[in-house]
Parts: C-alpha cells; sequence; structure tokens
C-alpha cells in the first residue's frame, strides 16, 4: 500500500503509521519509512511482540506419531505432521519439547502445506563441534538464533530481550 500510494503521489511524503512492530519491522526492511503511531499514550511492552519460539504440548508424540512421516537428509531430520496442532504454527517459527528422560526437540517449521507441516530439526550450537567463530550458544534462545542466523533461506532475523542475554557479538 505504501509503495503504490507513493506512485501515485510522487510530490508527498508517504509514511506507514501502525501500532504493530512487526510490520514496521517488515516495512523498515523494506526501506519503507515507517513509525510508531503517536497518541496520549504509548505502549511499550515488549511482552506484547510476537517471539517466534513456541513450546509444544507434552503429549505432542503421542497425538502426533502415528500420522507423522520423518526423513534424514543430509544429517538433518525433517517431520511431516498434521493435525490440530498445524494452524497454530507460522513459517520460520522455532518449537521445542523438552520432557524429563526424553532427548529434547529442537526444529524450525521449514513448510506449511494446506493441513501438513513440515519440520526441520536445528543444530545444536551448544556443542563446540558446531560452534560459529568460537562462539557457542549457552541457551536454547541463543541456540534458536543461532540457527536462524546461520540459514542462508532467513532473509532477516530481529532479537529482542533484556540486557545481557546474549543479542550483541
Amino acid at each position: 500500500v505504501v509503495q503504490a500510494l507513493k506512485a501515485q503521489q510522487p510530490g508527498r511524503e508517504v509514511v506507514l503509521v501502525s501500532k504493530d512492530i512487526n510490520m514496521r519491522i517488515k516495512a523498515r526492511a523494506l526501506g519503507l519509512p515507517a513509525e510508531d503511531y503517536r497518541n496520549d499514550k504509548t505502549l511499550e511492552d515488549s511482552d506484547l511482540l510476537y517471539t517466534g519460539v513456541q513450546a509444544l504440548p507434552a503429549d505432542f508424540w503421542e497425538r502426533h506419531g502415528k500420522t507423522m512421516e520423518s526423513w534424514q537428509q543430509g544429517g538433518t531430520t525433517f517431520y511431516r505432521i498434521s493435525g490440530p496442532l498445524v494452524p497454530t504454527l507460522l513459517v520460520n517459527q522455532l518449537i521445542y519439547l523438552e520432557a524429563p528422560g526424553a532427548a529434547p526437540l529442537y526444529a524450525k517449521v521449514q513448510e506449511i502445506t494446506g493441513k501438513t507441516a513440515v519440520l526441520r530439526t536445528l543444530k545444536d550450537y551448544g556443542h563446540q563441534k558446531h560452534s560459529v567463530w568460537g562462539v557457542t550458544a549457552r541457551n536454547r534462545e541463543q541456540n534458536f538464533a543461532l540457527n536462524l542466523l546461520m540459514d542462508p533461506d532467513c532473509d532477516f532475523v530481529t532479537l529482542t530481550g533484556s540486557a545481557g542475554t546474549g543479542k550483541t557479538l
């Protein structure tokens, strides 16, 4: 819409004004001017931002194991799932399942087609053999960030968090 208005009104400044932080970030990534809607009060609550991370339900394997397809390609495991969880997922979303006594699952939603989603397991950047220029992840969130940053198919990554959580290298 902003690009169309800029073309339609070449002599005027066109700016996207929105309270939606995700929309403003996308607009800026495309080189379009964007700013927050300023009223009497502003909302600066990072808790309202989309995190990009979703915990899987504890019964994930029981509910999806029978209809799930899995395969390996290039040292990575892929899972094709269907069911009630799929509509809640988004492409490039990071998902995890940590259960006592079981190996954890850390994956990225690779693709969503109709009522199925393809999940790709993530590399463990917490292990020294997968370090990036000597840097290793210290927790789940840093591992997620390194997986996104090292993914050539992911063009834009935004990291938020409180001071001292490892956003800056």
